[in-house]
């Protein structure tokens, strides 16, 4: 005797489950591809950051290595070429700020001269040692990304000049 099952196929509900089943795990899988690329894109753009800030600093650093701080000069700006036209570059310079310790040195128990020495070396200082700054500029969004990096220059002829040292 043969007997005929009436069960050839799975119901409506079993499909409905192994689909959303099926469209959960799709979800999860492309939610964190696009999260991995948008890392990616992240760090490929720190990355170019990166290398052009290098590259820059050291051409100033080249170009500006025996120069007196005073001839350096206090902004300029370009753009790089080809791969990196979406990236632009400013320059800018300034003499580094010291603080004022003129009443500092004077409340001090020393004496005149001590004093005098002090507050010479200090402004001396100023005029020898200069900040600069390299920024680079992401502009292809909406709102432009600058990156920056600082280094000084020190003209040791002007700082040799300092009396009392």
């Amino acid at each position: 005797m043969y007997t005929t099952s009436k069960n050839k196929g799975l119901t409506l509900i079993e499909v409905l489950i192994s689909v959303a089943i099926l469209v959960g795990g799709a979800v999860v899988i492309s939610s964190s591809w696009s999260g991995t690329l948008l890392k990616i894109r992240k760090a490929k753009i720190y990355n170019e950051v990166h290398y052009l800030l290098q590259k820059k600093m050291a051409e100033v650093e080249i170009k500006y290595k025996n120069t007196p701080v005073n001839e350096i000069p206090d902004e300029s700006n370009g753009t790089f070429k080809s791969p990196y036209k979406k990236y632009i570059w400013q320059i800018k310079s300034q003499n580094m700020p010291l603080p004022n310790l003129k009443s500092l040195i004077e409340s001090q128990n020393t004496d005149e001269q001590s004093q005098n020495i002090l507050l010479t070396a200090m402004s001396g200082l100023a005029k020898a040692v200069k900040e600069v700054q390299v920024t680079v500029i992401l502009t292809n969004k909406k709102n432009p990304i600058s990156y920056n990096l600082a280094t000084y220059f020190v003209d040791y002829k002007i700082a040799s000049k300092i009396g009392g040292f």
